[in-house]
């Protein structure tokens, strides 16, 4: 995107939010990043990012892009105690037919909390400091030209205080206001397109036994569909800790009281989680959420949104947790700023061009799902693509044994 020298508001300091601010600054606007909340220091947990409590992942293409925009990045991710696991020689995988293989493939990821990782990219992205950031500050609504066909800023909860700008960029996560925005405006709403499975997470940290011997880093045990709707997994982070999560479809959720908690561990296809978490010492409290359903906002269709106003992160999709790919196509969409020039028309061609960046990692989501779990319909053709895509991935796992194959099945859903 060439230096358009004007002003951009954008809305969320988030992944998504802070990629945008970085790479908007580098091209000569003027950038002031919106934060509702006041952002703690460090690592420490922050309200705006609830789920940062159950375990994430910063899938392989996810890291490609960080370390594309920020040298290093990997590195000095590591260096705060991430680590680097080859995804089937350090991860042990308990599939629906049984143990995967293990091996050296040569695929790694970073192993991280979600606070970390947001601690070091906030920090690179506002390293040089052209970015302002405003904490505290809620924003109430755009202001829009008079033919309400561009944006013209936003107006704050601090007394009214308009904030001008030719670029708005909601990425205020699941909680964007950007739907009612519109209408109150007399502007069309976006589509919804949703996907509920009825999913339930409960999560906790522990500290490992140091006598267990154990032959991973990382372990995952998978629901076993229909039949056993429950999986969990033990990720190692920052500071030798696990960061353990259970989840549970249809509405079979992992309670969070500690006896129900050890209690879903233990009836997992695989007793191997719950015996280790019986040999861990927890040092948290258990933290439990529900109603993470999939949810699309298609402003690739509509034709009226004004021009100036973009959306990403979560206030324009979001996954099903258990696949991890959240973060990943955050960046990917924010990262599409680089390619799309501004001027007529832009908007419609930026919230065009991300839209195929959305579907395989939203078909991969709601490949499972059933009909029911369908509020409403996604893209054109959406519902034969999920069908194909669940017909090729419960192909693919009848042979998920054979090392090539678990090899290609880790890159698609890493979104290589």
């Amino acid at each position: 995107m060439a230096a358009p020298d004007g002003r951009a508001v954008i809305i969320g300091g988030g992944i998504a939010g802070l990629l945008a601010a970085h790479l908007l600054a580098r091209r000569g606007w003027t950038v002031t990043l919106l934060e509702r909340d006041r952002v703690p220091p460090g690592t420490a947990y922050r309200v705006g990012i609830p789920q940062s409590r159950h375990i994430h992942r910063l899938l392989m293409r996810g890291l490609s892009v960080l370390e594309a925009r920020f040298s290093g990045i990997g590195a000095e991710l590591e260096g705060e105690g991430a680590l680097q696991l080859d995804l089937a020689r350090d991860v042990a995988t308990h599939g629906a037919r049984g143990w995967l293989p293990r091996f050296s493939s040569g695929l790694t990821s970073l192993f991280c909390s979600r606070e970390m990782l947001s601690a070091v990219l906030r920090r690179r992205a506002l390293a040089d400091g052209a970015v302002t950031v405003r904490e505290g500050c809620r924003v109430r609504g755009l202001v829009l030209d008079g033919e309400r066909r561009r944006v013209r800023g936003v107006i704050t909860d601090t007394e009214g205080v308009r904030l001008d700008a030719e670029l708005v960029i909601d990425a205020s996560g699941r909680a964007s206001k950007l739907p009612q925005w519109l209408r109150d405006a007399g502007l069309t709403p976006p589509r919804e397109s949703c996907v509920d499975e009825q999913l339930g997470y409960a999560s906790r940290y522990y500290r490992p036994s140091r006598e267990a011997a154990r032959s991973w880093d990382a372990l995952y045990i998978s629901d076993v569909p229909p039949a056993l709707p429950r999986s969990g997994g033990i990720f190692p982070i920052e500071g030798g800790l696990w960061h353990v999560t259970l989840a549970g479809y249809r509405g079979d959720c992992p309670p969070t009281d500690a006896e129900g908690f050890d209690g879903f561990a233990k009836s997992l296809a695989s007793p191997l989680l719950y015996e280790h978490l019986r040999r861990a010492t927890p040092c948290s409290p258990i933290y439990g959420s529900r109603k993470l359903l999939n949810r699309w906002l298609h402003y690739e269709e509509l034709d009226d949104l004004p021009d100036g106003l973009l959306v990403m992160g979560d206030a324009l999709c979001t996954f099903n947790p258990v696949h991890g790919q959240g973060m990943t196509t955050a960046l990917l969409v924010a990262d599409r700023l680089s390619d799309v020039a501004p001027g007529a028309g832009w908007t419609r061609r930026f919230m065009r061009s991300v839209a195929p960046l959305l579907e395989r990692p939203w078909l991969l989501a709601t490949a499972g799902a059933s009909e029911k779990d369908v509020e409403s319909r996604g893209p054109r053709g959406s519902t034969l693509r999920r069908q194909l895509l669940t017909l090729e991935m419960q192909a693919m796992g009848s042979y998920l044994h054979v090392p090539a194959v678990y090899r290609r099945y880790l890159r698609i859903a890493h979104l290589s």
